[in-house]
């Protein structure tokens, strides 16, 4: 039987070979041909369904990604992160990137309020003159004020979109002119404080002139004098009469040093947008001179408080120019009122002014050339005249080239005085 089956199948192989031979092995062919159309379909099948498969793997990480994107962005962290906190990773990633990219500016404004943090920290307690730590708080309120303003950015301040310059396709245009939004706002949020400051200084102004003839008798005590102030012949009076803080030109001089400590920390921070050498130099000197006109039971330089705070007269037309000019007001009159009076407040009081309480200095050697710090500070004042004579004469030639009619007139700018590069 075995045997039998074994030759039929030869038989039928010896056949196929003979019909092949024969030119009749096209049957067999076009079998072959379908067998491996078969087999070349399963193929490609199972290969789809790999990639299928793969593709729904990658969709699915994919989406899996995206959705733990979006539990770390700043609306849904409140909302998910009582039922699925962060990891640890996510803050010092973000803590790392913050330090990255604002690390060396704040290391820069330590160093800026090093001098007058140590001197805050290191006033005596029984002391009745801390005007340190009244400058480190005048800092800190402004810091407050400023933040306040950055989170209510609706108050006293235009839409950010008011800003953004005209949008392009380019990416990279469009992140531009979003960070030059950004600038402009934060100065525009400075310009607030800086006319909170003035108004606040004018007033002190206006108190020291008050002093001139109240206090500083005889005349030699506008430019030394040892506390008690108001103290009677026998040393009786509160602590308040007997402070510093009971003298009008004391308080406000600190008051100013704390918003020129501020306004320098907001000029070393922003530096790369907002160059400002001539304010730095300013705001630098000011500080030094405040500094040694208290020193412990002696106060000096009283009366020049007066004049040199109201210089601060020029400061609110000036922003509100430039404020004008933001918002792209510049044609109209009441810029060019604003241009006029800055133009005039500053050349009366930072030229004129200035000048004339020089003379006064000079005129009263007598009463302060024997203390040997005050030399530094008549040389401080001298050198902050000097920069007020270089902006003057750039204000002064705006004015002039602005004058209807002159044939050199040209397009008036702000960059003659500080903080004013951002027109």
């Amino acid at each position: 039987m075995g045997a039998n089956t074994k030759q039929s199948a030869r038989d039928k192989v010896d056949n196929g070979r003979n019909n092949r031979d024969n030119g009749n092995g096209s049957v067999l062919i076009q079998a072959d041909s379908d067998c491996y159309k078969q087999y070349h379909d399963k193929s490609n099948a199972k290969s789809n369904a790999k990639s299928n498969d793969h593709r729904t793997t990658v969709l699915s990480l994919k989406n899996r990604n995206e959705e733990a994107a979006t539990v770390t962005t700043k609306e849904d962290i409140a909302s998910n992160y009582a039922t699925s906190p962060l990891p640890l990773h996510y803050y010092y990633s973000t803590t790392s990137e913050w330090l990255r990219r604002y690390g060396r500016k704040l290391v820069e404004c330590l160093l800026v309020l090093s001098l007058p943090l140590r001197r805050a920290f290191h006033e005596d307690n029984d002391r009745l003159c801390k005007v340190g730590q009244l400058a480190i708080a005048t800092t800190v309120i402004y810091g407050l004020l400023y933040a306040l303003l950055v989170r209510y950015q609706e108050f006293l301040q235009p839409p950010l979109s008011k800003w953004k310059a005209k949008e392009h396709s380019n990416p990279k245009k469009d992140k531009e002119n979003h960070q030059a939004a950004l600038n402009s706002a934060s100065a525009w949020r400075s310009r607030i404080l800086s006319i909170a400051n003035a108004l606040i200084l004018l007033i002190g102004s206006g108190l020291s002139f008050a002093e001139w003839n109240s206090r500083y008798n005889p005349e030699s005590e506008g430019w030394v004098r040892s506390l008690p102030l108001s103290c009677d012949e026998n040393g009786n009076g509160t602590a308040a009469d007997c402070s510093c803080f009971s003298s009008h030109a004391i308080t406000f001089t600190y008051l100013f040093v704390g918003y020129l400590q501020w306004d320098l920390c907001w000029i070393v921070w922003h530096k790369g947008t907002h160059p400002d050498i001539g304010s730095i130099v300013h705001h630098g000197l000011f500080i030094l001179i405040a500094s040694c006109i208290c020193d412990g039971s002696m106060i000096y330089f009283r009366k020049p408080v007066a004049w040199l705070t109201l210089t601060e007269l020029s400061t609110p037309f000036l922003n509100v120019r430039w404020y004008l000019a933001a918002t792209d007001q510049k044609d109209t009159k009441l810029y060019c009122c604003m241009s006029l009076l800055f133009a005039g407040t500053f050349l009366s009081t930072r030229a004129v002014g200035y000048g004339l309480g020089l003379v006064d200095v000079w005129s009263s050697r007598p009463f302060w050339v024997d203390v040997p710090r005050l030399r530094g500070v008549v040389a401080g004042l001298h050198l902050v005249y000097v920069l007020n004579l270089v902006w003057s004469y750039k204000v002064g030639s705006a004015l002039v080239r602005a004058i209807p009619g002159n044939n050199n007139k040209k397009k008036a700018t702000t960059n003659a005085t500080p903080r004013t590069k951002q027109e």
